[in-house]
């Protein structure tokens, strides 16, 4: 007997040393996306756009690059040093849920985001773009910082969800 539970307990002990990455997302697609920006797509659905500078818009033809992939998008997360996010990045991602962000946006990033459920906008936005969250019908809550001074034409069509929103005093432009 002891000797069997001294063999548990030496098999025990070797699956601790066993690498844990195997619980980690992997990753499904990658490429780049703007002159310094690369983007990575893992198993979990999460989005990761890194690098410094602006991101190109993916419109008129020049979609984004993960377009293919963006049923699996749940998640967005933008790191530090993208300074703007190209218009129609997100456009037709269905099945996104969160996403963060950085201050600059193009037109129509969001658009027809149907699972997008709430956002807060970034202290430091100035504008919100023109068809931003066009078609958004699950988009029930937006925060608006005050830093916001215009609201682009369509920003909010097609939001049904979307009940109450508060309009910044700041905001000379609708």
């Amino acid at each position: 007997m002891k000797r069997f539970l001294g063999t548990l307990l030496c098999l025990c002990m070797l699956l601790t040393l066993l690498p844990v990455n195997a619980l980690a997302a992997e990753t499904v697609s990658s490429g780049s996306c703007g002159s310094n920006l690369t983007w990575e797509l893992d198993s979990d659905g999460t989005l990761t756009i890194s690098g410094t500078g602006e991101m190109k818009d993916c419109y008129h033809g020049d979609e984004a690059p993960w377009m293919t992939e963006r049923t699996k998008i749940i998640r967005v997360v933008i790191k530090s040093g993208i300074t703007s996010i190209g218009g129609a990045a997100f456009y037709d991602c269905s099945n996104l849920t969160d996403a963060s962000s950085v201050t600059k946006f193009g037109e129509s990033t969001f658009s027809y985001c149907t699972s997008l459920t709430s956002v807060e906008i970034p202290n430091g936005t100035t504008t919100i773009g023109y068809c931003m969250f066009y078609g958004c019908s699950s988009l029930t809550s937006v925060t608006i910082p005050s830093s916001v001074k215009a609201i682009g034409g369509g920003a909010f069509y097609g939001c049904r969800g979307l009940t109450n929103i508060d309009i910044p005093s700041g905001v000379t432009y609708i």
